[in-house]
């Protein structure tokens, strides 16, 4: 839980749970046991630690900023592709669930990035 999520109630979605240097001891001890990591990232903070990090895979991945708005940092799409880190942009629900608002709202926008990257 790199950031926040839609069950989060006391971080947003964009806001870190982790710092950098949490998440660098995280993907090492992993490795140390061939372990890999997966990274839930709604923030952009969280999504470039995680790359920095060295994280195996990011979940949903949806770049959220500080104004609740999927507007990836400069760059982030990019190099997420050049990192060969896999997106897992689970959207999916349960029959009768909902998605969150903010992610309801934001799903054109996510889905057009991901896609196309």
């Amino acid at each position: 839980m790199v950031t926040g999520g839609g069950l989060t109630p006391t971080t947003p979605m964009w806001e870190s749970q982790f710092d950098r240097d949490a998440l660098r001891i995280i993907v090492t001890e992993a490795e140390r046991f061939g372990l890999p990591v997966a990274a839930h990232c709604h923030g952009n903070h969280g999504v470039d630690d995680a790359l920095d990090a060295g994280v195996h895979t990011i979940e949903h991945c949806t770049f959220l900023s500080e104004r609740g708005v999927c507007e990836p940092s400069p760059g982030a799409v990019q190099r997420i592709a050049a990192s060969g880190v896999f997106v897992s942009a689970a959207m999916g629900l349960l029959s009768g669930a909902e998605l969150p608002p903010l992610i309801a709202r934001n799903r054109p926008a996510i889905r057009e990035l991901l896609v196309c990257a």
